[in-house]
C-alpha cells in the first residue's frame, strides 16, 4: 500500500553533536547509544533519590530514640529513689522488731510509779463496861497485874485477874463477838500479841478471857493488884 502524507513531520531543531555536548558525551556517538546512556543516567539519578528517600526514616528513628532517653532516664531515677526509700523503711522496721526488749525497759525506765497509800481501816469502839479476866498460865508472878494494867489505859475497869488451872506456852484471847476481838488484836498487837478465837458461850460469866503464856517482862504496865 502506498501512505501519501499531506503534512510534513517536525523535525528536533537539535542535532546529534549538540545532543552528545548536553550529555557530556563524545560527539561521534550515535543517538541509540546517546538514548542508553541517558536512561542510565536518570535510573541512577533515581536511586539516588530513593536512597536519599530510604535514609530519612533512619534519622526519624534516630530523633524518637533521642526524644526518649529523658523520658527513660527519669523513670530510672525514680525507681531507684524508691528503692532507696523502701530499703531504709524496711531496715527501721526490722531493727525495732529484733530489739523489743530494749524499748520496753527504756518505757519502764522513764515511768515513775505513783504509791497509792492503803487507806487506814477504822476499828470501831467497843463498851468499856464489858466484863474481862485475865489468868496467869505461867510461873512467872504479877504478870496478870501487868495485863489489867494495860487494860485499864486503855479505859476497861471491869478487870479481873487470876491463875490459870493449867499451864500455857502462848498467849491466846478468848471472845463472844467478832468486834470485840477485832478491838484487842488492833490495840494490843504490840503489848499483848496472841490468837484470838471467838469460843466463848453466850452463857460465860465474862466477855472476854485472857491466858497468859509467855513472859511479859519489859512491858510498859504498873501492876496495881496482886495476883490472885
Amino acid at each position: 500500500m502506498e501512505i501519501i502524507t499531506t503534512t510534513e513531520m517536525d523535525k528536533t531543531i537539535y542535532s546529534e553533536s549538540q545532543i552528545a555536548q548536553n550529555l557530556s558525551k563524545a560527539s561521534n556517538l550515535p543517538l541509540p547509544v546517546l538514548g542508553e546512556m541517558s536512561t542510565s543516567i536518570t535510573h541512577n539519578t533515581d536511586i539516588i533519590g530513593s536512597s536519599t528517600n530510604i535514609s530519612s526514616p533512619k534519622k526519624n528513628m534516630e530523633n524518637k530514640k533521642k526524644n526518649l532517653l529523658p523520658i527513660v532516664a527519669v523513670f530510672i531515677f525514680t525507681a531507684a529513689l524508691a528503692s532507696i526509700i523502701i530499703w531504709v523503711v524496711l531496715n527501721r522496721n526490722t531493727s525495732e522488731i529484733e530489739n523489743p526488749v530494749d524499748n520496753k525497759e527504756v518505757i519502764e525506765t522513764n515511768i515513775t510509779p505513783t504509791e497509792i497509800p492503803l487507806p487506814t481501816p477504822t476499828i470501831a469502839e467497843i463498851s468499856k463496861k464489858i466484863k474481862i479476866q485475865v489468868l496467869n498460865a505461867t510461873e512467872i508472878n504479877g504478870q496478870a497485874a501487868t495485863v489489867k494494867a494495860i487494860l485499864t489505859k486503855l479505859g476497861f475497869e471491869n478487870v479481873a485477874v487470876g491463875n490459870a488451872k493449867i499451864s500455857a506456852t502462848e498467849n491466846s484471847v478468848q471472845v463472844k463477838d467478832a468486834s470485840v476481838s477485832a478491838y484487842f488484836e488492833s490495840k494490843l498487837a504490840t503489848d499483848f500479841p496472841a490468837t484470838y478465837t471467838e469460843d466463848l458461850t453466850k452463857t460465860s460469866n465474862y466477855d472476854a478471857v485472857f491466858t497468859i503464856g509467855t513472859d511479859l517482862s519489859g512491858k510498859v504496865a504498873t501492876p496495881t493488884a496482886a495476883e490472885e
